[in-house]
């Protein structure tokens, strides 16, 4: 069985970081893009997705990374970069574009500077 899917927000820093544990699938999909949709509503455009405690992304966990990377880049100019993937998840989002439209960076403080 796979581990249930929970998503924080953090805010301890100038870009909210979405941490996403366990298995991101439809319903978990659906929830970070309604949390990217309440956050740009609330003016933030760049956001950092921590990937390191997802164990799974299935088909419909990547096409909402991709749907919410295509909107904070056309809809809300913004940017966004993925932290924490390993060497599968960072194939997947290559063969599905998701990367290099969203940055991938190795550590949190890469991610900040990518995005002063």
């Amino acid at each position: 069985m796979a581990e249930p899917f929970d998503l924080h927000t953090d805010f301890s820093q100038p870009v909210p970081i979405i941490s996403i544990k366990g298995y991101l699938a439809r319903e978990a999909g659906d929830q970070l893009v309604a949390q990217v949709e309440k956050l740009a509503a609330e003016h933030f455009v760049n956001f950092i997705f921590d990937l390191s405690q997802c164990k799974v992304i299935s088909s419909p966990g990547v096409a909402a990374i991709m749907s919410i990377t295509f909107k904070v880049l056309d809809d809300y100019q913004g940017k966004v970069v993925l932290l924490g993937l390993d060497s599968f998840k960072i194939q997947v989002l290559k063969m599905s574009r998701v990367i290099p439209m969203a940055h991938s960076v190795a550590t949190l403080q890469e991610a900040l500077d990518f995005l002063k």
